[in-house]
């Protein structure tokens, strides 16, 4: 071995030692941005969120600052109907069963008292810290995705077929290079049975029921899955609407109807987050309309989920890593609706823009870099919602959804031509029957992607 070898083989270990290091002090600090200057101090910035990669993971609901003050004038000067109205919807909301994962109090941990509250709220502190560095660690590795995709194209190279995983095998990279959860094979027997149940009580109420399943990432052919991992979200699906088909729950199937219409799950869902894109939720809500004409006589006007009646506006979501194109589509017909939040006590009216989405987080220059393809939508994960369409509409009638957040940009557009769509964010039975008998709808969807 000459000198050169020599002192290559003892510069080596330094290298490595000080990569490790850095990456370590690159995690630390970006742990630091998220939890210290967001979360304590809510320095919300480009600089900021694009360091801590804060983002649709982190369930981040805003980044431009609501001004509350703001909001409290807004519902001042709202008209009198519309401030009627959200008062009768919050009293309707204060009575009605408490949801089962509603978000509780932090005090909740301390009432517990003794020894058992005070493990119990250090087990979470303890669970969060390890998944945050769980997350830094893996997706959220600065050049995470440059450097997977320099390891994909060596292994393109090299003619190797490999499923990235990690946790344990749980995670992998699909082959349009999106990170995924897998969904082993499970029995959706209870979730079935709960989706019966609220049917029974639709139907004893005289009102129709009607469950729409959404698609997956994963297309029922798997074809996204690369080689040696595995993916049941769709299998579960298909034993659990044969569950429903045997009892005579009614079922749209978006994964079938969806595809008939040159949909495909590859470009119908965003990279930069786990939902689909706002084409597939404009797209499913015409499917929606017109099996709701089909089925229960409505009369929805096809012209209404026509996008050539439609301006699509489009903005850029980036970040280091991605570069992404959201598209609102935006009417080009006179709109008038009065959305109402009753959960945020907030009331909304106006156009299709103004009322039903937030276009102050879509008009800045903060939302190339931190905002999320989801961030201009009003609606939310509330646990009660309303859309009054103040139109002319070809459908007096009044339907309540239960669903996600996939429904933020489906609900919107099935609003266009029905009277009013009340939004309830994972309705359980008791609640289904509780708003039945207070809003009295003429049909009950729910929409849904179980696992």
């Amino acid at each position: 071995m000459d000198r050169k070898q020599k002192n290559l083989y003892q510069i080596l270990p330094f290298v490595i030692m000080g990569i490790c290091m850095a990456g370590t002090c690159v995690i630390g600090l970006r742990i630091f941005a998220r939890k210290v200057l967001i979360g304590k101090l809510g320095i919300e910035n480009y600089v900021t969120c694009t360091l801590a990669d804060y983002n649709w993971g982190d369930r981040l609901e805003r980044t431009v600052p609501e001004d509350t003050g703001l909001q409290a004038v807004q519902a001042e000067q709202a008209l009198p109907a519309a401030s009627a109205r959200l008062t009768e919807l919050e009293q309707i909301l204060e009575g009605a069963p408490e949801a089962a994962d509603k978000e509780k109090p932090a005090e909740n941990a301390v009432e517990q008292g003794g020894i058992a509250g005070l493990t119990e709220s250090w087990s979470d502190k303890v669970f969060a810290v390890e998944d945050d560095i769980t997350k830094y660690c893996n997706e959220k590795f600065i050049f995470y995705r440059q450097l997977r995709n320099i390891s994909t194209g060596f292994d393109a190279l090299a003619g190797w077929e490999l499923a990235y995983a990690r946790t344990g095998g749980s995670t992998y990279t699909l082959n349009t290079g999106y990170d995924y959860q897998a969904v082993e094979a499970a029995d959706l027997t209870l979730y079935a049975d709960t989706l019966i149940r609220e049917s029974d009580i639709a139907k004893r109420a005289g009102i129709d029921f009607l469950y729409v399943q959404y698609p997956y990432r994963v297309d029922r052919e798997n074809s996204q899955v690369p080689w040696g991992a595995s993916s049941f979200e769709n299998e579960n699906a298909d034993d659990m609407l044969g569950r429903l088909r045997d009892v005579g729950v009614d079922v749209l199937d978006l994964r079938s109807e969806l595809p008939a219409r040159g949909w495909q799950n590859d470009s119908g869902f965003y990279e930069t987050d786990g939902h689909w894109t706002t084409r597939s939720g404009f797209l499913s809500s015409g499917i929606v309309a017109e099996y709701l004409n089909a089925q229960y006589a409505y009369a929805f006007d096809g012209s209404f989920f026509d996008e050539m009646n439609y301006t699509a506006e489009r903005y850029s979501v980036n970040s280091y890593a991605v570069n992404e194109e959201v598209e609102l589509f935006l009417p080009e017909f006179d709109t008038d609706f009065c959305v109402t939040d009753a959960y945020r006590s907030a009331a909304y009216e106006g156009s299709f823009a103004d009322a039903c989405f937030d276009m102050a987080k879509v008009d800045t220059e903060e939302y190339s870099s931190v905002l999320t393809a989801y961030s201009s939508s009003r609606i939310r994960n509330s646990y009660l919602f309303e859309y009054q369409n103040r139109k002319p509409v070809n459908n007096d009638k009044r339907i309540l959804i239960a669903s996600d957040s996939f429904s933020w940009h489906l609900i919107p557009y099935l609003a266009m031509d029905v009277k009013y769509i009340d939004y309830v964010y994972k309705m359980t039975p008791d609640q289904l029957e509780y708003y039945i008998e207070e809003l009295q709808p003429d049909t009950v969807i729910v929409m849904d992607k179980p696992y």
